[in-house]
């Protein structure tokens, strides 16, 4: 993941399944379920747990209307 995050923007990654260990390590914010959830408990490392795509939208929907932005953020938002 830090590989493809150039600018440094905050890394999200939803999984299931061993092979997403990695990418739980170095991303900011981590939904985790079945397998993955249990090794991100038993690593420590924070994660939300979830049942489906459903409820990872809800969360990022809150998540994002919550969320103050920078200056910078703002102008990116609206140039795109």
């Amino acid at each position: 993941m830090r590989l493809l995050n150039h600018t440094n923007a905050h890394g999200i990654f939803v999984g299931d399944g061993m092979s997403d260990q990695y990418a739980v390590e170095s991303a900011d914010t981590v939904f985790a379920k079945g397998p993955l959830a249990t090794y991100c408990g038993e690593q420590s490392i924070e994660h939300t747990p979830f049942n489906n795509l459903e409820d990872v939208a809800a969360h990022l929907d809150r998540w994002l209307v919550s969320r103050v932005f920078t200056e910078e953020e703002v102008e990116e938002r609206a140039s795109a």
